[in-house]
């Protein structure tokens, strides 16, 4: 019987990463597949953040293991989800990141980690130098790079609040802008899509 794959939220994968012993963070994890996603021509290369990710448990632990059971089964319903909406160009795509309730200096090292997961997704799954991206996608992997390297003062007022939240959907969205740039076909196929939706005779604004 095949199991049911269910979106686990951050602190639920960071959980099973580390009782799968499993060194990358929730925030990475997602980031790493969704930058493969965004590079991957074909579905093959669309899961190369299986070695990647799996690369410590591949040489030491065994295959029933239950944990790594567990957790790959929570990071392949991370990669339906994120290549869903994606290929959808749907706007709902949610980071795994710490709640709005933890402190600014932790989510934004998990959303450092995040974009750091990204950017080597997008090696893995064959995007090559990132400086040779498209224009669009190149200045957007440039700003997740010095993103990276942003340190957050311990206490954070309402300005550092707007600020993250701010990088937050910067990094939502340019995640899904890489991935049309770097699929014209698909995101050309969506657009054809929604143009036919529009009923006989209805005017187009």
């Amino acid at each position: 019987m095949s199991q049911t794959l269910v979106m686990p939220n951050f602190d639920e994968l960071t959980q099973a990463l580390a009782v799968a012993g499993l060194v990358t963070g929730a925030a990475e994890a997602q980031g790493l597949i969704c930058g493969v996603l965004c590079a991957a021509k074909n579905e093959e290369a669309g899961a190369s953040w299986v070695p990647v990710l799996l690369a410590d448990q591949q040489s030491g632990a065994s295959a029933d293991n239950r944990p790594i059971k567990q957790v790959t089964l929570m990071l392949v319903a991370v990669h339906q989800q994120l290549l869903e909406c994606l290929q959808n160009k749907d706007f709902a795509l949610r980071l795994l990141l710490p709640d709005e309730e933890q402190p600014v200096a932790n989510r934004l090292e998990a959303l450092s980690d995040w974009c750091s997961g990204f950017l080597m997704g997008l090696v893995a799954g064959g995007a090559g130098d990132i400086n040779k991206l498209p224009a669009e996608s190149a200045e957007i992997a440039s700003d997740m790079m010095k993103i990276t390297e942003v340190v957050s003062e311990e206490e954070a007022g309402e300005e550092e609040e707007e600020s993250l939240m701010q990088l937050e959907e910067y990094v939502r969205l340019g995640a899904l802008a890489i991935y049309d740039e770097l699929h014209p076909q698909e995101a050309n196929a969506a657009n054809d899509k929604a143009g036919k939706s529009v009923p006989d005779g209805a005017t187009r604004h």
